[in-house]
């Protein structure tokens, strides 16, 4: 499926309009660059990995935040069917944060970066769960929607 080569689509970094035109992204051969999945109604690419699809966010404490989920579905990573994703992306005063759920103490610090010291920053205990959700659906799916709590967290 990877048809990327001259996709004058494709990007280095993702903001929030990236995701207006293209709800849908991948890495390129390379992984240098994002370049969008046009057609992504289709059924859900298992070659495809790591997709990044955009997704609405609320924290525990009710803030929302536009963003994207980054994982996916390949037959080796999904749990009885359906989608799973190891980070999600944040949209905050015009920054992209990546959190990985994979290294919760750089969560810790991405969460200082955004709240930026405007407001009290919330302990993970205070910020998850963070419920997502997305518009989107791949053909043979349902929209996509969860939660990430505590407990999806790794240690460091």
């Amino acid at each position: 499926m990877k048809e990327l080569k001259g996709n004058h689509d494709c990007i280095k970094s993702f903001n929030e309009n990236s995701f207006e035109k293209f709800p849908v992204w991948v890495f390129d051969e390379e992984m240098e660059y994002m370049c969008p999945i046009k057609d992504y109604y289709i059924p859900l690419p298992e070659e495809e990995y790591p997709l990044f699809i955009k997704a609405v966010f609320v924290d525990g404490l009710g803030r929302q935040y536009n963003g994207y989920l980054i994982g996916g579905s390949t037959k080796d990573f999904v749990k009885d069917g359906g989608f799973s994703f190891y980070a999600f992306g944040l949209f905050v005063n015009g920054e992209d944060f990546i959190l990985n759920l994979n290294l919760s103490k750089l969560i810790e610090n991405k969460l200082k970066l955004i709240y930026g010291g405007h407001v009290e920053v919330p302990k993970l205990d205070d910020f998850f769960p963070v419920k997502y959700s997305s518009e989107l659906y791949f053909e043979g799916e349902e929209p996509i929607s969860g939660v990430f709590t505590i407990e999806s967290l790794s240690s460091p």
